[in-house]
């Protein structure tokens, strides 16, 4: 899987996602992060996203994960640290919550 495609994924999983009025949910691309074994994308809404008001805070979200090999996406709540959530995606992908 390319990043590209990854990318698409999280965007389409957004797009499930209830927003407020004409605010939508974005990619902030330059956060994302290239882990050998998956992309993890961090997102909020377009309202706190430059070039918008940088004084509305970035919107509380669970970063999404797509692993490389096969394009399963995965929710880091945070519950745990980053060193475990990569662990779990190399060795106990059943125990991460997964989107769809």
């Amino acid at each position: 899987m390319e990043a590209t495609t990854a990318r698409t994924q999280v965007v389409k999983y957004l797009a499930t996602i209830p927003s407020r009025g004409k605010d939508r949910w974005v990619i902030v691309d330059d956060q994302t992060i290239d882990h050998e074994l998956f992309w993890m994308f961090f997102w909020t809404t377009s309202r706190s996203f430059w070039p918008r008001r940088r004084t509305i805070p970035m919107a509380g979200n669970y970063p999404v994960a797509v692993t490389k090999d096969d394009g399963s996406m995965f929710v880091w709540n945070m519950l745990f640290p980053f060193e475990e959530f990569v662990e779990r995606i190399k060795n106990r992908r059943d125990e991460l919550p997964r989107i769809g």
